[in-house]
């Protein structure tokens, strides 16, 4: 008997989290971003697994259900998301985004010298 697949949200979100196992340091879940609801947890987040759990989808309309991935800036999901979904659109999540953002502003500012200015 072949077990039957999760289905795919609209709108994957793709996170990792430290897990408590003594296995992987990193566990990967999976949320419906639009229900703010977990869909799968996995062991860890390697690019292996990634593969491996979303290949299960090949060949059924699940793949295509999904529009929109919602990563941090982990390079491997992004390598891995666009080879197994290729037509969804891959989005950085905000606080990454804004994260990057203020240490790229944080660095500007701390490597040049700005003259204090006095009221």
């Amino acid at each position: 008997m072949v077990p039957s697949l999760l289905e795919l949200p609209e709108t994957l979100g793709i996170d990792e989290f430290k897990g408590n196992t003594n296995k992987t340091k990193y566990h990967c879940i999976l949320t419906d971003v639009q229900a703010s609801k977990p869909v799968d947890i996995l062991s860890n987040r390697t690019e292996a697994l990634l593969i491996h759990h979303f290949r299960k989808y090949q060949n059924t309309v699940q793949l295509e259900n999904v529009k929109f991935i919602v990563i941090d800036m982990w390079r491997t999901y992004y390598i891995v998301l666009r080879q197994i979904f290729p037509n969804a659109i891959i989005l950085i999540d905000r606080f990454h985004f804004v994260q990057q953002a203020v240490w790229s502003l944080e660095n500007v500012l701390t490597s040049q010298s700005f003259p204090v200015l006095h009221a």
